[in-house]
This record gives structure tokens, C-alpha cells and sequence, in this order.
């Protein structure tokens, strides 16, 4: 018996069926995560571009410490550098298939 289950049976609720719309969205929601969402390439790119783009902000604040410039362009170059080697695959990818091209 699943955690969701035994929750609805504590509630009183014996089907799925029994609930409002409301409660349907948030009981798929529920299940969703509890059912462990898997990161794709895009959630990914997504965090990295957000977290670049927190650093470049905090690169232009002038109140920035001599240390805290240091640590954020530590962390820009470590972010660029994650994303370039993510991209690699499909980099090599295209390398190859214009080579072959050539080839032909």
C-alpha cells in the first residue's frame, strides 16, 4: 500500500474517484514526486544558465569583495566549463557527420 493510499484511507477516501478536481492535480502531484522525477538535459542546462546568470549579477554589485570577486569568477569559469563539457557529445556529434559528409 502506497503512501497516498494509506493517506486517502486516513482521510476516509476509498477511490481516487471520490475527490475534487483540486485534490485530483495535487494527488498527481504527489505521485510525481514520489515517484522520483528524473532530471533531463534541459533541467540541467536550466540550473546551470540560472546560476551563471546569479553570478554575472553578483559580478556587477560594487560592493563585491576583492575574495568575493575572486570566488565568482572561480565559479563562472567552473560553470562555463561544465556546460561545454554537457555539450560535448553533441559537438562530436556534429564533428563527425560533417567529416563523413566530406568524406563522401
Amino acid at each position: 500500500m502506497s503512501v497516498l493510499t494509506k493517506y486517502l484511507n486516513k482521510l476516509g477516501v476509498k477511490d481516487f474517484s471520490e475527490l475534487s478536481s483540486e485534490e485530483k492535480e495535487t494527488y498527481r502531484t504527489w505521485e510525481e514526486t514520489l515517484s522520483g522525477r528524473k532530471i533531463t538535459d534541459e533541467d540541467v542546462d536550466n540550473f546551470f544558465d540560472m546560476e551563471l546568470n546569479e553570478v554575472l549579477i553578483k559580478l556587477r554589485d560594487p560592493k563585491v569583495t576583492g575574495r568575493e570577486d575572486v570566488f565568482l569568477k572561480m565559479k563562472m569559469e567552473f560553470i562555463m566549463k561544465v556546460k561545454e563539457f554537457l555539450k560535448s557529445p553533441e559537438i562530436e556529434k556534429r564533428m563527425l557527420e560533417k567529416n563523413i559528409e566530406n568524406m563522401v
